[in-house]
């Protein structure tokens, strides 16, 4: 279908046209998207306190580089040494 030059009087009736095969389709009148339809997630109060960041991937807790260097000197690996009793006992908290 070629395209019509904007705000002719032919577009115009085009698009009225399609507007009335669409409400036919529908079954009624086009409702406006409700914000409860909307897939785009509502915007958060900026003052709201925000949660704590979550450490990002590559970055390490003491807990883990105790168990990773537990499991590194006593030749296992990481959920080997997880499952070890010995590996509690030499962690120390900070």
């Amino acid at each position: 279908m070629p395209r019509l030059p904007k705000g002719s009087e032919e577009a115009r009736q085009r698009m009225a046209h399609l507007r009335s095969l669409r409400k036919k389709k529908l079954g009624g009148s086009i409702e406006p998207v409700t914000p409860m339809d909307s897939p785009v997630p509502p915007q958060k109060d900026p003052d709201s306190p925000k949660k704590p960041e979550m450490s990002g991937k590559g970055s390490k807790t003491a807990w883990v580089k105790h168990v990773a260097d537990y499991a590194h000197r006593n030749n296992m690996n990481y959920f080997e040494a997880l499952k070890d009793p010995k590996v509690k006992e030499g962690y120390v908290k900070k």
